[in-house]
């Protein structure tokens, strides 16, 4: 992409710039361009390389330490001591975070070791030149801080499948089961974080959270005449540089993803007609979309929303011109007008029996298909499952 490569022209300025050693490179750490010898990236990136290294030791100990205690009847030589139940978990629980800590520097150990027979220990020079997106300016970092902030990033994630797997170990007292849920759980969280929609099931979507939002307009006697429609696309599309090579931002969690598509539609008068507002959606969702790409986040807003019993009093003004047949447009108006009128009496039908059976007493084919979501939604009270 465009900010890839002046990365990677700010780095080689750099390089120049400064004379630096031959033997550093450009390497790339989760598509963050930076200069760094084979055996500092390597380092550098150990907590990525070794992570389900680390995973399964931590789910190991933590899911046996107190299920095995039981099994093997060494349970009783700690309760008949003069400690609490509370005091002996929370000493089991920082036994697990010990062995965490010291899974850390075993793979860092290990890493420096591997790194140096393989790249030669001469190859370190304990220091990586970082660009910073925010910035647009290249950084030096030695490599241990680079390490410490990494190992503190990903950190939190461990602490938390380690008690998942300490507190399963408490309650089921059973260590296959203690080490398999939050494993599980952790292949779960990932498989599910691999679901980003393609084209097809994300107009899908656009169009059923477009009908939902109109009913929402329609309950609340309003209208409105713009359509704004966000499109946040998947952080899996940068790692095939075929699929995109456009400008690129981050997202929440400091990860490179392609741009987001945003784009702002206006009607030609206010209205609440599903029809209208569901095919303007749609024309800028086909505008504004990027069809090769994996999408992660919709967002759809209307606009300029304002009462309806207020533009029914109010005098709306044509400038009028020699080239238009007025005839035959006051004849399509008063056709969509009563369109619009018989709708709104569907509309309101529509929302009464949803209100007595519930939101799903009343579906559309699309809402069955693959991808479909209103069904979910539907269950759901501010996003979460009711």
């Amino acid at each position: 992409s465009k900010q890839n490569a002046e990365a990677v022209l700010s780095l080689c300025e750099y390089h120049l710039k400064n004379n630096l050693q031959d033997d550093i490179s450009l390497v790339d750490f989760n598509q963050r361009w930076n200069l760094a010898t084979e055996a500092d990236s390597s380092l550098i990136n150990v907590f990525t390389d070794f992570g389900l290294f680390i995973t399964i030791a931590i789910v190991v100990i933590a899911g046996t330490i107190i299920s095995e205690e039981f099994n093997k009847g060494t349970i009783k030589l700690l309760l008949v001591r003069p400690y609490k139940r509370v005091k002996v978990l929370i000493a089991k629980f920082i036994s697990c975070m010990v062995v965490l800590f010291l899974a850390y520097i075993t793979t860092v150990i290990l890493q420096l070791i591997m790194g140096g027979i393989t790249n030669g220990f001469g190859n370190y020079i304990g220091k990586a030149m970082i660009y910073n997106y925010k910035t647009n300016a290249v950084e030096e970092i030695s490599t241990i801080k680079y390490l410490i902030i990494s190992g503190i990033s990903v950190l939190p994630q461990y602490i938390l499948i380690m008690t998942l797997a300490f507190s399963f170990s408490v309650i089921f007292v059973n260590s296959p089961l203690a080490i398999a849920l939050p494993l599980l759980g952790m292949m779960g969280a990932e498989i599910i974080n691999e679901l980003a929609y393609n084209y097809e099931k994300a107009k899908l979507i656009v169009r059923e959270m477009t009908e939902l939002l109109v009913l929402d307009l329609v309950t609340k006697k309003l209208v409105t005449n713009q359509v704004v429609l966000t499109i946040e696309y998947d952080v899996s599309n940068l790692s095939n540089s075929s699929l995109y090579d456009g400008e690129v931002t981050t997202d929440y969690y400091g990860r490179m993803i392609p741009k987001h598509a945003h784009g702002t539609s206006t009607l030609s008068h206010n209205t609440s007609s599903t029809k209208l507002l569901v095919d303007e959606t749609i024309k800028l969702f086909d505008r504004i979309i990027n069809k090769k790409l994996l999408i992660r986040k919709i967002y759809v807003v209307f606009n300029n929303i304002i009462d309806e019993m207020k533009v029914m009093k109010e005098n709306n003004y044509e400038q009028m011109n020699l080239f238009t047949d007025y005839k035959s447009l006051s004849i399509m108006r008063k056709k969509d007008e009563e369109y619009e009128k018989k709708e709104k009496k569907i509309q309101h039908t529509m929302i009464d029996i949803k209100n007595k059976f519930g939101k799903n007493a009343i579906l559309k084919g699309m809402n069955l298909k693959e991808g479909g979501t209103s069904i979910d939604r539907n269950k759901q009270i501010g996003g979460h499952k009711a």
